[in-house]
């Protein structure tokens, strides 16, 4: 948009698209480039000797190794551009806590539907950690799923995770037990 209304000119325009394209193809050979932690040993990286590969762009996430470190062990770094690298430092440092949002929305998301009818009879007070303000608010209001709990007033994603917790560890039981009922009926 702001090329065709002439907000952004050419030569700007051209300069974001080169830094980008630099940026994906640099953070593309550092997630392809890959080592083993006893390899890692022989460029003195500090590993977990738990066999796993890890790759160049999970190794720079670590708050002990730098882009130097990685140089010692793929020399073609070495000569890479300043800003990208800057960049591609402060990029791996902040995935690892945008994978960890990812699986909580993710988890969240798949949670918000489910059903909150095992509290029917035992109602939450044998949630431990959930304060007894929201112990009363949800005992009154009785949500059917984790999508009605959080609009209550007061309630917290932390909550929110040991209802689904609880909800999760009830639904088990009771499936636990319907099987044993079938399975000794026979």
């Amino acid at each position: 948009w702001g090329t065709a209304m002439g907000l952004i000119g050419r030569a700007r325009w051209d300069h974001f698209n080169s830094k980008k394209e630099r940026l994906i193809t640099a953070e593309t050979r550092l997630k392809s480039l890959v080592i083993t932690p006893r390899a890692a040993q022989a460029f003195s990286l500090p590993l977990n000797q738990d066999g796993v590969r890890r790759s160049a762009f999970e190794l720079l996430s670590y708050p002990h190794i730098e882009w130097s470190d990685l140089a010692r062990a793929w020399p073609e770094l070495a000569n890479e551009n300043p800003a990208t690298v800057e960049h591609l430092t402060t990029e791996s440092k902040y995935s690892v806590y945008l994978d960890r949002q990812k699986e909580d929305f993710d988890r969240i998301k798949r949670d918000s539907q489910m059903d909150l009818s095992v509290f029917d009879l035992a109602g939450y007070d044998g949630i431990a950690g959930l304060s007894n303000e929201l112990r009363i608010k949800l005992n009154t209001i009785r949500p059917r799923s984790i999508a009605q709990a959080r609009g209550i007033e007061g309630m917290t994603p932390a909550a929110l995770g040991l209802v689904a917790a609880y909800a999760r560890k009830r639904l088990t039981l009771r499936a636990d037990v319907r099987k044993s009922a079938v399975g000794g009926v026979g």
